[in-house]
């Protein structure tokens, strides 16, 4: 499944070796804004689920869940730790400017009746490799 145009892109890339959080805030104001807030006065997250799309499973991507880094939802902000599998992280996959993959977010509002979005989030995944000083 292409990537959509639209979807959210972390600027930063993310090495295939590196364990760090990411952080998406959700911005809240009334419907006419513009842009349209992701939720509206008053809304929060009753749930979420992350999911990686299949050329991003291909590709290693996984959303770490284990004690300590499972995603979470704290004042508008989905904090995640995205990780490649151990076995793939040295993938020519990632050399050069590396490879887009695609995370799927899909939230549940706690409006009445709840409202229920979806968005693609990037990543770019590439080796980073320090250089000798």
């Amino acid at each position: 499944m292409p990537i959509p145009a639209t979807a959210l892109a972390f600027e930063q890339p993310v090495d295939p070796c590196d364990v760090q959080d990411y952080a998406i805030t959700l911005s809240q104001g009334p419907a006419d804004a513009k842009p349209p807030p992701f939720l509206l006065p008053g809304e929060t997250v009753a749930s979420f689920a992350m999911a990686v799309g299949a050329e991003a499973a291909a590709a290693g991507l996984q959303i770490r869940s284990d004690a300590g880094y499972a995603p979470t939802y704290v004042a508008n902000k989905i904090t995640f730790w995205p990780v490649i599998a151990a076995g793939q992280q040295g993938s020519a996959l990632f050399d050069g400017d590396g490879v887009r993959l695609a995370i799927e977010l899909t939230v549940v509002t706690s409006n009445s009746p709840a409202r229920t979005k979806q968005r693609s989030i990037v990543l770019r995944v590439a080796h980073l490799f320090a250089t000798a000083a």
